[in-house]
C-alpha cells in the first residue's frame, strides 16, 4: 500500500513538473516572437527611451587626454606613436616601459593651464555633436578625479591637483550635451602592471568599484564608455553598479560579457553596409588617439563628412577623437576640422539626427539612404559621383511629393519620376567636392520594398 501511495505522489510530480515546463517554454517561445515583432517593425532596433538620446544623435566627440599628453608620443628622445607602426600614444607607459617612479614624476610635472572644457565643449556644438566622452581613466591608471581609493588622481599626483572632470561635466550641461565617461575597468598599467595577463586582486576590485561609485555618484553620466573588456568579474562588477547607481545610463559594448547596449565597432573601423543594430565607429583625426607631436597622417574634412555620412547610412554613431596637447589645447588641424563638419552639418543635419540607416539590405554605387525616425522623409546620401547625374531607387512604395537637394541657400528641386515602384530623380549641375544630400518628402508613412534593393555584397 505504501509503495503504490509513493509511485502516485511520484508520477504527480512528474505530471506538473511537465506541464511547468511546457508552460515556461511556450512564455519563452511567446517572448521570442513578441521581441521579433518589435525588431522588424524598427529595423532590428529595439524601441528604448533610455537609449533614444544616443540613437538619435548619430555624431559625438572622444577626447583623449592625461599625463601621456604631456609626452606628445615621445620618451627619452625616442619616438612611441602610431605612425611609428606601434600603438598609439597614449600607449606610451606601455610601450616605452616607463618605470612606475618615472611616470609618477612626469604626471607630477602636468599642469595643464589652458584646460578650458567650456571652448571644448563649444567647438563640439558648432560641429554638429551631440555628445562628448572624456578619458576619466586610461590604462594608465591615472584618475583625472578625486578618488577616495588611492592617491593616484589628478588631486594628489599631478601638479594640476583640480579635479577635471566636474570642470568637464559642468561644461557639456551648460552647452546642453550628453555627457560621456570614458573609464579603462580591464587594464590598469599603474595598479596592475604592464602584462595584460594580470590576476585580478581584491585591491583592484574595491579601487573599481570606489571610482565606478564615485564617477556614478558625482557626474551622473549619460554614457559610461568601457573599454578593452572581456566576460567575467570585471564586467559582472561594473555592469552591477552602474546598473544600481545610473539604471539610465547608457553603457558601451566594450564592457565585456555581453552587457553592453550598442555594439562598439573596432578602432577606427566602419559598420557594415549592412548593419542593422545599434553601433558606434570610434574614428581619429589622424593615426593617434592621444596627442601626438609628430603625427601628420590627417584626415581631410571631406573623409570625415563621408564617413559619418557613411555611418549614418548604416544605423551607427560616429565619435571622432580629438587629442589636446599637454596644456589642454587643441590643434588648428583638429579645430578646422571641426569647424568644416559644422559648416557641413548646419546644411544637411536633418539627415544625420533623428534618422535610422537605409531600408535595404545593401549600398548603391552612388551612395546610401537615411529614413527619418517619423518615417515622412529618407535622404539620398550621395558618396560618389552617379552616371549620367542620375539616381535610380527601385521599390520605393510610397508616392513620393517633393525632392530636393539640400544646400547652403535655398534648397535645389530636382525633376524626378516614379513609374513601375522604380524613383528616377536627375541631378542639377553641381559639384562633387563632399557629399551632398537630397532630401524626399512623402504625404504618408514611406514603405520600401527591401527585395528590390541592391543585395549585401554589391
Amino acid at each position: 500500500m505504501f509503495l503504490h501511495k509513493f509511485y502516485f505522489i511520484i508520477t504527480v510530480f512528474y505530471i506538473l513538473l511537465t506541464f511547468n515546463c511546457i508552460a515556461v517554454e511556450i512564455n519563452n517561445c511567446e517572448h521570442k516572437s513578441l521581441t521579433l515583432n518589435n525588431t522588424n517593425k524598427s529595423l532590428n532596433i529595439q524601441p528604448d527611451k533610455r537609449l533614444e538620446w544616443w540613437q538619435n544623435a548619430r555624431f559625438g566627440i572622444f577626447i583623449h587626454w592625461g599625463v601621456y599628453s604631456l609626452l606628445g608620443g615621445e620618451y627619452k628622445g625616442v619616438d612611441y606613436g602610431k605612425e611609428m607602426g606601434g600603438a598609439s600614444a597614449e600607449w606610451i607607459f606601455k610601450t616605452a616601459k616607463i618605470p612606475k617612479n618615472e611616470y609618477r614624476e612626469i604626471a607630477q610635472k602636468w599642469n595643464p593651464r589652458n584646460y578650458n572644457p567650456e571652448l571644448w565643449c563649444k567647438l563640439a556644438v558648432q560641429a554638429g555633436a551631440k555628445y562628448i566622452v572624456l578619458t576619466a581613466k586610461h590604462h594608465d591608471g591615472l584618475a583625472l578625479f578625486n578618488t577616495k581609493s588611492d592617491d593616484w588622481d589628478v588631486i594628489n599626483s599631478t601638479a594640476y591637483g583640480k579635479d577635471i572632470i566636474q570642470q568637464f561635466v559642468n561644461a557639456c550641461r551648460k552647452y546642453k550635451l550628453k555627457v560621456g565617461i570614458y573609464y579603462s575597468q580591464q587594464i590598469d598599467w599603474y595598479r596592475l602592471g604592464l602584462n595584460h595577463k594580470h590576476r585580478l586582486t581584491d585591491q583592484y576590485k574595491a579601487v573599481l568599484k570606489s571610482h565606478l561609485k564615485t564617477i556614478y555618484h558625482e557626474y551622473k553620466p549619460d554614457l559610461i564608455w568601457f573599454d578593452m573588456g572581456k566576460a567575467g568579474k570585471i564586467a559582472d562588477i561594473a555592469y552591477k553598479i552602474t546598473k544600481q547607481i545610473v539604471p539610465n545610463c547608457v553603457i558601451c559594448g566594450r564592457i565585456g560579457g555581453g552587457y553592453g547596449d550598442y555594439k562598439c565597432m573596432k578602432d577606427r573601423h566602419l559598420p557594415p553596409a549592412n548593419n542593422k543594430k545599434n553601433a558606434e565607429t570610434p574614428m581619429t583625426m589622424r593615426l593617434n588617439w592621444g596627442f601626438d607631436k609628430n603625427d601628420k597622417n590627417w584626415k581631410s574634412p571631406d573623409e570625415i563628412i563621408k564617413m559619418l555620412s557613411i555611418c549614418a547610412t548604416r544605423n551607427t554613431n560616429l565619435l571622432l577623437n580629438i587629442g589636446p596637447d599637454g596644456d589642454g589645447e587643441l590643434s588648428k588641424n583638429e579645430i578646422n576640422i571641426l569647424k568644416s563638419i559644422g559648416s557641413w552639418m548646419k546644411i544637411n543635419s536633418d539627415a544625420i539626427y533623428n534618422t535610422h540607416g537605409t531600408p535595404f539590405n545593401g549600398e548603391f554605387t552612388w551612395g546610401s539612404l537615411t529614413v527619418s525616425n517619423n518615417n515622412k522623409n529618407f535622404f539620398i546620401h550621395i558618396h560618389n559621383k552617379p552616371d549620367n547625374g542620375q539616381i535610380i531607387i527601385p521599390g520605393v512604395l510610397t508616392h513620393i511629393s517633393n525632392v530636393f537637394l539640400m544646400t547652403s541657400k535655398e534648397d535645389l528641386e530636382c525633376s524626378y519620376t516614379q513609374k513601375n515602384k522604380n524613383l528616377t530623380i536627375q541631378l542639377p549641375e553641381i559639384s562633387f567636392d563632399t557629399v551632398k544630400i537630397i532630401k524626399l518628402s512623402a504625404n504618408k508613412p514611406l514603405v520600401f520594398d527591401s527585395t528590390k534593393g541592391p543585395k549585401p555584397d554589391q
